[in-house]
């Protein structure tokens, strides 16, 4: 008989004496294990501070990032909240420079009749730009041209 013999799966058994071991070698064995074990301890220890360190590093790029989103977002709302306001400011008639009310004053400082008061208000009603033309003109005499030129027939 051949002194190795092939087993079904391919593994090899030899037909050599099995040894025999004594106690102190089984003892000396698990410790000779235990030493590596120890030793890949340190190593094991320093890989998890690496991942660590560079989870620190990416935790800070993150808040950095979500501080300027935060910061942009700010900006934006900061900006339509004044774009709200300017668009009420510009829809109230007390704040309007140019309203019918502020037109309406200043014909009263001239000498017009009923009717032509009347026809000036039409016409302003109407017109936003002729109100701005009517409310800038500093000069009396000018307004009245350009009401009376403006109601005309």
């Amino acid at each position: 008989m051949a002194e190795a013999q092939t087993d079904r799966d391919g593994y090899t058994y030899s037909q050599s004496p099995p040894s025999i071991e004594t106690q102190g070698d089984r003892d000396a064995q698990p410790a000779r294990d235990a030493q590596p074990a120890r030793d890949a301890q340190p190593a094991r220890a320093a890989q998890p501070k690496k991942k660590r360190r560079n989870n620190d590093t990416s935790m800070d790029e993150l808040i950095a990032l979500r501080r300027e989103e935060l910061e942009a977002y700010k900006d934006l709302t900061e900006r339509q909240i004044e774009l709200k306001q300017r668009k009420i400011e510009k829809n109230d008639p007390n704040n309007d420079p140019f309203s019918m009310t502020k037109c309406m004053e200043k014909l009263k400082t001239f000498s017009f009749t009923n009717e032509e008061k009347l026809e000036a208000i039409q016409f302003l009603k109407g017109d936003r730009e002729a109100r701005e033309i009517f409310i800038g003109c500093d000069e009396i005499d000018l307004a009245d041209a350009y009401i009376r030129g403006s109601i005309a027939p």
